[in-house]
């Protein structure tokens, strides 16, 4: 009896919880101008044995009008010119109320074909950009709840109608919505809502799709995985700005500049020009140091450190952010002291 009691306690203090938890929340919109969804893009190179990992970032650029309606197109952009948004739109992406569309935009065409080659991987519907549903291809519907089912567009293909004619079908699938909860993130709330369907989806309310086992673009999650485990470029979401570069999502609490921390810059592959131990840094060549905390702040100006040289910084416990910066790129590490 004792036993049941608490157990309906318990269950009474949890509906409670997430009751309040629900009264509280505000839907937080996902198309706003200038916000930019900061990634880290790695892929291993077997003769050479070792990760190449660049930073990139989709940003949500200019309005554009097509067929009578508005669309925000999506640009990358990169960690070193983050005034600038690159050619051509990858994207276009819009808001209604609670749902959000997209339409495919370019998947190739950069200068820089790294760009090309990961979005050969990591953009994978199979949807014709002159055969689109007239409202766009729907990202999510944030509104959903638990138990629901949403359907998504998987792919279209041109086939023959009833009179012989080439007519172009959309083919869907359903997705059920496994849990919704609410969260805190960088000090604001969001709805995250889990789908099942082949992979975990993750939704958030104005991030959009954060993270499965084979992680994509936010507004569209890979339904299948291409190519194979050595080639295939992982793109991870590391974090979320808005157009004045202040932090709305993180994917680890100590981020605080996702274009600085989303992996190593200038693919700094030798760490042998330097290491960390035991509170002490360890230069086997010239060296630049800088140390900020998990709010971003300097807790160390940089230092020049010469080749054999090691620094000790008078760091309180915590995490920190280590940047190391020599003739082989720039790196950052998070460390604990």
């Amino acid at each position: 009896m004792k036993k049941t009691i608490i157990i309906l306690i318990i269950s009474l203090f949890t509906c409670t919880s997430l009751f309040a938890q629900e009264q509280a929340y505000e839907y937080k919109p996902l198309v706003e101008p200038g916000k930019t969804w900061w990634y880290e893009a790695h892929t291993y190179i077997p003769p050479e044995k070792r990760y190449k990992r660049i930073t990139l970032g989709i940003r949500l650029s200019e309005t554009v009008n097509i067929d009578g309606i508005e669309w925000h197109t999506c640009r990358i952009v990169e960690p070193d010119n983050r005034n600038e948004a690159l050619d051509p739109i990858i994207a276009y992406i819009r808001q209604d109320g609670t749902k959000v569309f997209y339409r495919p935009g370019e998947f190739s065409g950069f200068e820089n074909d790294i760009y090309n080659e990961i979005l050969s991987y990591t953009y994978q519907y199979e949807v014709d950009p002159e055969h689109l549903p007239t409202e766009g291809i729907l990202v999510f519907d944030f509104s959903a709840e638990k138990g629901s089912v949403i359907e998504f567009l998987g792919w279209s293909e041109k086939r023959r109608d009833e009179d012989g004619n080439f007519v172009y079908g959309f083919y869907h699938f359903q997705s059920l919505i496994y849990d919704v909860t609410y969260i805190v993130n960088t000090g604001i709330q969001r709805k995250k809502i889990v789908c099942d369907k082949i992979y975990l989806w993750n939704f958030i309310d104005g991030i959009g799709e954060a993270g499965t086992s084979f992680s994509a673009l936010f507004f569209a999650p890979l339904a299948a995985m291409p190519g194979t485990a050595l080639s295939w470029w992982y793109i991870i979401l590391q974090g979320v700005v808005d157009a004045d570069e202040n932090l709305l999502w993180a994917a680890d609490e100590s981020i605080v500049h996702p274009w600085e921390l989303a992996g190593a810059d200038d693919a700094v592959t030798d760490r042998t020009t330097w290491s960390y131990a035991d509170g002490e840094i360890r230069c086997a060549a010239d060296a630049t140091i800088r140390v900020l905390d998990t709010t971003g702040r300097e807790t160390l100006a940089p230092v020049r450190v010469a080749a054999g040289g090691t620094l000790k910084p008078a760091l309180d416990s915590g995490i920190y952010i280590l940047e190391v910066t020599t003739d082989a790129g720039r790196d950052v590490r998070k460390i604990a002291r």
